[in-house]
């Protein structure tokens, strides 16, 4: 935990400072006020809000490496890879480090899958795909930035695996949700009924 937070530790002022500006800038567009905000539009705002916060942490997290510091394009090749799980292993050896960041690419896109599934009226395949084409732009940006990002294809299995199983685990919790909500509008007009 420590090593990710030495990693990603300067990410956490950027991102909230950015994601108010972009909370605040949605409600200016969506033209409403706190005194005269409907229910319905403020909940608009924040799965709004809520997700394109969420892209804004994905890029920061594996776009811009090391503090934002770029390194000087013209010392080494740009690192990538296009062998699978090529990471997951060093000289032979098991790779517990390549192991983690493979996980957590996973968890970032299974994350995003739940939000969209959950906030968007998109089809499960179309929030898929929209997923994996975002994924793909990270690695071929990382390939062509001057951060020295490595863009592998592991990372874009990671990706679209981790899309799939989050629209499948959100669309489940969407589904529940609903049916709740079914269930107690069932009760209340059963309650209102003369008895």
């Amino acid at each position: 935990m420590e090593m990710i937070y030495r990693s990603f530790g300067w990410v956490i002022p950027i991102f909230l400072i950015v994601s108010t500006i972009i909370f605040f800038a949605l409600l200016l567009v969506s033209k409403t006020t706190w005194r005269g905000t409907s229910r319905g539009s403020l909940l608009s705002v924040s799965k709004t809000w809520i997700l394109i916060s969420w892209a804004l942490g994905v890029l920061l997290i594996t776009v811009v490496p090391n503090g934002g510091v770029a390194s000087n394009p013209f010392d080494e090749p740009r690192p990538y890879s296009l062998i699978p799980f090529d990471e997951w292993s060093e000289n032979g050896n098991f790779y517990l480090r390549g192991v983690l960041e493979s996980f957590l690419n996973f968890i970032l896109f299974a994350v995003g899958g739940i939000l969209f599934s959950l906030f968007s009226k998109s089809r499960k395949m179309t929030i898929i795909v929209s997923l994996s084409m975002f994924g793909l732009f990270i690695e071929i940006f990382q390939y062509i930035s001057y951060w020295m990002r490595a863009a592998t294809v592991t990372d874009l299995i990671m990706y679209v695996f981790g899309s799939i199983a989050g629209v499948l685990l959100g669309s489940a919790l969407r589904g529940m949700i609903v049916e709740r909500s079914r269930v107690r509008a069932q009760q209340s007009r059963q309650d209102a009924l003369p008895g």
